[in-house]
């Protein structure tokens, strides 16, 4: 046997299946994403837009996800902005093997951008993160 052994093994498998869960019921199958902060697997902050009409005039929605493994933590903060003016802001975490999916619009004729925080780590405290930010043509279509 390996180091990890069998239940070990099967609880590797059972946590990545999760974490394909969680994202994969976020968005449809075809989804990309865009990645913020982390690496798929382990700890994740990503992200995807989908172009949706509305009374507000054409949008975007904007799907975000926090996802982890356990012993692991991510989290994000997620600001929409139209000039100097907040239009939204959304915070997200997960930690332990749990994650967190939001949703936020932007409008895709007004100028909108966004900026944040996003990272990811372990439990115990070590991690690694930085400022996102730009505009929404930088983010995957879902």
């Amino acid at each position: 046997m390996t180091k990890f052994g069998r239940f070990g093994k099967l609880a590797l498998l059972s946590t990545v299946t999760s974490i394909a869960l969680a994202i994969g019921a976020a968005a449809p199958a075809h989804a990309a994403w865009s990645t913020f902060a982390g690496q798929p697997g382990s700890a994740v902050v990503q992200a995807c837009k989908t172009a949706v009409e509305s009374g507000y005039g054409p949008l975007w929605e904007i799907t975000l996800v926090a996802a982890t493994t356990p012993g692991r933590t991510a989290a994000a903060r997620f600001e929409v902005w139209r000039g100097s003016s907040l239009v939204s802001r959304v915070d997200l975490a997960a930690r332990d093997g749990a994650w967190d999916v939001k949703t936020t619009w932007a409008s895709r004729i007004l100028g909108d951008t966004y900026t944040g925080v996003a990272g990811t780590g372990l439990t115990s405290g070590e991690g690694s993160g930085g400022a996102i930010g730009g505009s929404f043509s930088t983010i995957a279509g879902c």
